[in-house]
């Protein structure tokens, strides 16, 4: 969500893509119990815009808990097939448990970096990318690989960060910054592709056709302000340098963060919490 201190020069992608994994390993049980209410109808949205057709074999991109590879393997049927693949192996354990409560046999779930998909060019009908893009250490590149393992005609549909203004990190992340070391270089930034042009250019530039591009509002209700400060500790690079941080440095950001978040309280103190999602639909020229 935010970032702290890192040596100058360029960006690494390996390691970026090891700091992805360490982050989503700490994340997932938190994501899984708050962040599923808002994720879920996002991920039964996007599923919606591809509509892949019954049969169609599926990729999902950065799939976290599954919600989004759960829901098309529904839609595409038994005569389908759904793979979703992820970094994270604690996100991905979560994944495992969902699929097995859903009862799919149809959805297989694996570790796997999506700028380096071990598939064969050609090998899907349709591919999915839910709320994952802006962290990938190379997004041009996992757009790529996206590219290569569609088949001709294939449809592909992201989700994105909306603009900061409709986000209530970017508050946050206003908030935190005087109190953390200046930063180095971090590569493209979760807000990369808020903008209409940003998405529709990447995936023009990977080869893509741009059908549509949908923009709304999918609030997060979280029960307190100490749960959001839960999600902002573990839910960013923050999780990876906060303990390495002087205890005063550690409460200033504590501070800071409740009170960036207190305008978004109700008299009982539960948030609701300001968060926009960019859609987009393209289509592998047939």
């Amino acid at each position: 969500m935010t970032s702290s201190g890192s040596p100058s020069g360029p960006p690494n992608p390996s390691r970026q893509r090891e700091r992805v994994r360490a982050i989503w390993d700490g994340f997932a049980p938190l994501y899984d119990r708050y962040m599923l209410p808002t994720a879920r109808p996002v991920a039964v949205r996007l599923v919606q815009l591809l509509d892949p057709p019954v049969a169609a074999r599926v990729l999902d991109l950065a799939t976290g808990t599954g919600t989004a590879a759960i829901t098309a393997a529904q839609h595409v049927g038994p005569e389908g097939r759904v793979t979703g693949i992820d970094l994270s192996p604690a996100i991905l354990d979560i994944a495992r448990r969902h699929v097995a409560d859903a009862e799919l046999a149809n959805l297989d779930i694996k570790e796997m970096s999506a700028e380096d998909l071990e598939f064969p060019a050609e090998s899907f009908d349709a591919v999915l990318c839910g709320l994952g893009l802006m962290f990938f250490s190379e997004p041009d590149r996992a757009l790529a690989e996206a590219w290569r393992v569609a088949k001709p005609g294939a449809k592909v549909a992201l989700s994105v960060w909306g603009a900061p203004e409709g986000m209530w990190m970017s508050n946050v992340v206003a908030a935190m910054q005087p109190h953390l070391p200046t930063r180095g270089p971090q590569g493209a930034g979760p807000f990369a592709f808020a903008r209409d042009e940003a998405l529709g250019g990447a995936l023009s530039q990977a080869g893509f056709t741009l059908l549509k591009l949908e923009r709304s509002d999918w609030p997060t209700v979280l029960p307190s302000a100490e749960v959001a400060w839960d999600v902002v500790r573990w839910g960013g690079p923050l999780a990876l340098s906060y303990s390495s941080l002087p205890q005063t440095t550690q409460l200033s950001l504590r501070d800071a963060v409740l009170a960036a978040l207190a305008p978004f309280a109700d008299g009982s103190g539960v948030l609701t919490l300001p968060f926009e999602v960019l859609f987009a639909l393209a289509q592998k020229p047939a």
